[in-house]
Parts: C-alpha cells; sequence; structure tokens
C-alpha cells in the first residue's frame, strides 16, 4: 500500500526570463503534442539516507536559474504561470525505495500520468522528493518537459541540483553564484541557412514526399497484443545492468567492427524485430539521433532539446556483418544534413497539423503509419556527469547520500509501446525501458531477455568472421526512411 502526503517547502521564488524566440520544431512540435498525450521525461536517482526537503527545494531553485529556458515564456499572450508554485513535491510511501518493488514504481508513474507539464501554463519541470516509511533510502525525481529538455540536458540539470545541495550549507555564496550558466540557442540561430525560403520549401516537399512514401510502406515492428483490460497510458519502466561479461563482448565487438557501440545494439534489436516476426519484409524501428555533436562542440553543455526520431528500415535475411554495417552506414547518413533536414521537415509537417485540435485522430493515425512501428531505441551513451553523491546528511550524522541506483527515461508517445535505453554510468552499461504495461506482461521475459538473447547470438555469428574494420566493403545503401 502506498501512502501519497504533499508537503510544499518553501524556496525563494524564481524571475522569469524574457521571453524566447520563435520555437523551431524540435520544441514545438512536443509543445503541441503535449495537449494530447505525455510529454514529461524522466531522470530517477534512489539515494542513500533521508534527503532534507527544504534544503532540496533551495538547491532546485538556484539550479534552475543556471538553465534560463526552463524559466522562459514561450509566448506573450499566455499568462505567467505562479512563480511560487511547488518546486519540489514530497511523497511519502509505505514501501521501499527500489526499482524492483512494484507499488514504489506505481507512484513514480502515477505522478508522471497525473502531473503532464505542458510549457505553454507552467514551468516546463518539477522535483519529486519520495520517502521510505523506513527512512534508509530518499528517491529525487526530477521531470521535465521534452519541449525543453533531452536526456543530456536532463541529466545536467539533476548535477546541478546535486551539486547545489552538496553546497547549500558548506559554501552559500559560492553555491548561489558558483558554476556555469547553461544557454540555449534555435536551430534558427544555430543553422540561420536552414530557414531561408527556399531552403525551407524545399525541406517541406522533401519531407512531404517522405511521409507520403511512408504511408505506402508496411513494415515489422515489435508483434504485441495488446490487454484491453490495460489503459494504453499506464506506463512502467523496467532497470537493470547488463552482465559485465556480455557488455564487454558487445564492446569487443564495435572495436572489432570499427562502428560505435550504439550501431551493435541496435543491430540486435533489429534483429530481434525480425526474428518474433519471422519478418520477409523490412523491419523498422526509431532511433534517437542527438544533434550535439553534429551542429558543433560548443553546443555539448548547452540545455535544450536536440533528439531527432529517425527511422531505421532494416530488410530482411542480412546476416551479422551485413546488418552491422548497413546499420552503420544508416546512421551516418541520418545525421547527415539531408537526412536531418528531411527529419526536421516531418517534425514542422507534425507541428502544423498538431495545431489543429479537431485533426487529431486523423494526425495520431498517419503518424503510426508513417513511423511504422512500436518501437524504439536511444542511447544516451556515456553519462560523465556526477551523478554519485548529494553530499554528507544534514542531520548531523555525516552519512553521505550516496546515489545507490540511476534511470532515465524520456516520453512514451503514439505509436511506441517500449522504448530501449542503454545508457553507460559508473562504467557499467546498463539496460533500461520504458513500456505500456497494456503491451508487456512481463517485460524482462518478452523484451529484456529476448533482447540480451540477440546480443549473444549476434557476437556469435560475428566470432572469428569479422576483420578489423569489416565494413569497408559493404556496399553503399541506407536504411533510413526516404
Amino acid at each position: 500500500m502506498i501512502v501519497c502526503e504533499e508537503s510544499v517547502p518553501r524556496s525563494p521564488q524564481l524571475a522569469y526570463q524574457p521571453r524566447i524566440e520563435p520555437l523551431d520544431a524540435l520544441a514545438a512540435a512536443f509543445v503541441e503534442l503535449a495537449r494530447y498525450d505525455n510529454t514529461n521525461t524522466n531522470q530517477i536517482v534512489i539515494v542513500q539516507g533521508v534527503v532534507d526537503a527544504g534544503r532540496l527545494a533551495s538547491a532546485v531553485v538556484r539550479a534552475a536559474s543556471a538553465f534560463p529556458l526552463l524559466l522562459s515564456r514561450i509566448s506573450p499572450r499566455v499568462r505567467e504561470p505562479d512563480i511560487a508554485s511547488i518546486v519540489v513535491a514530497v511523497r511519502h510511501c509505505e514501501g521501499e525505495c527500489d526499482f524492483s518493488d512494484d507499488s514504489f514504481r506505481r507512484l513514480l508513474m502515477s505522478l508522471n500520468q497525473h502531473h503532464r507539464l505542458d510549457w505553454r501554463r507552467r514551468l516546463p519541470f518539477q522535483v519529486y522528493l519520495v520517502l521510505d516509511a523506513g527512512r534508509r533510502k530518499s528517491c529525487v525525481y526530477v521531470s521535465s518537459a521534452h519541449a525543453v529538455a533531452d536526456a543530456r540536458s536532463d541529466c545536467l540539470l539533476l548535477e546541478r541540483i546535486m551539486w547545489e545541495y552538496r553546497h547549500c550549507e558548506i559554501d552559500r555564496a559560492r553555491a548561489s553564484g558558483g558554476g556555469r550558466i547553461h544557454p540555449h540557442a534555435s536551430l534558427r540561430q544555430i543553422r540561420p541557412q536552414w530557414y531561408g525560403l527556399i531552403a525551407r520549401v524545399a525541406r517541406l516537399a522533401h519531407a512531404g514526399a517522405a511521409i507520403a512514401a511512408d504511408v505506402a510502406r508496411r513494415d515489422y515492428g515489435m508483434p504485441c497484443k495488446r490487454d484491453g483490460r490495460v489503459p494504453s497510458d499506464d506506463i512502467d519502466f523496467y532497470h537493470s545492468l547488463m552482465d559485465e561479461g556480455l557488455a564487454q563482448t558487445v564492446g569487443q565487438m564495435a572495436r572489432r567492427a570499427g562502428v560505435t557501440l550504439n550501431t551493435v545494439l541496435s543491430a540486435a534489436l533489429a534483429r530481434l524485430l525480425e526474428r518474433l516476426n519471422d519478418a520477409r519484409r523490412p523491419v523498422r524501428l526509431t532511433c534517437a539521433v542527438s544533434l550535439r555533436f553534429t551542429l558543433g562542440r560548443e553546443y555539448v553543455d548547452t540545455f535544450r532539446n536536440y533528439l531527432v526520431a529517425t527511422a531505421l528500415r532494416v530488410p530482411a535475411g542480412l546476416d551479422a556483418c551485413g546488418l552491422i554495417a548497413y546499420i552503420d552506414r544508416s546512421m551516418r547518413e541520418a545525421r547527415r544534413s539531408p537526412g536531418l533536414l528531411r527529419e526536421l521537415g516531418r517534425l514542422e509537417w507534425l507541428t502544423v497539423m498538431l495545431k489543429v485540435p479537431m485533426l487529431y485522430p486523423l494526425t495520431r493515425a498517419v503518424v503510426r503509419r508513417v513511423q511504422g512501428t512500436n518501437a524504439c531505441f536511444s542511447n544516451p551513451g556515456l553519462i560523465a556527469e556526477d551523478l554519485s553523491t548529494f553530499g554528507v546528511s544534514s542531520t548531523g550524522d555525516d552519512r553521505p547520500h550516496d546515489v545507490l541506483h540511476y534511470t532515465g527515461f524520456g516520453c512514451l508517445v503514439e505509436p511506441y509501446d517500449f522504448i530501449l535505453y542503454t545508457p553507460t554510468i559508473n562504467g557499467r552499461l546498463q539496460l533500461d525501458a520504458v513500456y505500456r504495461r497494456a503491451a508487456f506482461g512481463d517485460v524482462r521475459t518478452q523484451l529484456i531477455e529476448r533482447y540480451c538473447d540477440e546480443l549473444r547470438l549476434l557476437a556469435s555469428e560475428l566470432d572469428g568472421r569479422l576483420p578489423a574494420r569489416a565494413l569497408d566493403a559493404v556496399p553503399p545503401e541506407t536504411g533510413v526512411s526516404a
């Protein structure tokens, strides 16, 4: 049984920043989608001991000041939300803060479901503190609107909150004024050449042709029989560490092939979809591609959403070497300007359609058909931020509030039934997922274990057959949806 109580610690007020420039499609699409679906992103840490709610609230306010986008209005016509509203919401549970506890996860997902972050009406982030009955652990849960943040941005925010908490009592002057400011910039500012009239018309035309082609296709995703007794918006998540031996094997496989870890992990999911469908047609999955490094290293520590959802179409019947090569070339193509501009054009079309609520049933049907899959893969990569500790306890017993477990995941919107995540943190490769309970009765056996089996089979098939730089001889095809 879970008992939900709310305690609102008093904090300094946040000051809104001036209105930002017109939103680009990476933000605007999620602003519009928030009318219809849950676009909250999630960063969750389980911490040793009891985190002090008042101290955390103060840390959140100071941390938010380092991210101007969080405190920016998106329209002068929208009334300012109450800036004295709750910054940290406290919940108490009778169980234990543990990711393996079903009731604990349900509490977190209930908070996610019933507190959707609509940037047009309120602050685009929320922080929760969950305290367990035994007062042995705490959970700090940071949720942001996807319109303002991707996984990297969320980690920067969480790291800053933890830094401010650690320094709150030690050096108040440094805590309130130290640390860098994480700016934001629109794509129009970063790539003004993309927004000339001719460039934009060409992009929309190309994207429109790609959408029409996708409507005519029929590819395979993950075969799931949804349980009609479970609401479609009943979301859960799964957290695990990949077996160290398997993680080492996957890393070695990527190095021998001369590809990224992301390529090998994506290939295993594509192979799983093919096997489950006994596919003769292509399988399709969506991969999240970040523009941070593509646009330039100066944007690595900026705060905004840089993710582009890219459709990856993989033909049936490829052997292991061919599959790895195909996905490697596909992802390279997706990061080049033509691929990025095509996906940006798709988002611009989606934004226009979402602005008309009466068209939403049609929009949803078109999106389902165009995306062509219910499977999504996202590899946040190496999480370099210091998410190790909140510092020493404020109760005077000098016990450190070390982070015991971390997981992070984005919003699960239609038509997806799951998103698989493979972050690396503290030297360990994690295997996390967010999924619809209606689609998976037992996600560990139906998805996670099967996926790990495919990684092992892929490694076994490649063993002894993959010379260094084996991809150089593969024809230059692309699996990205045209």
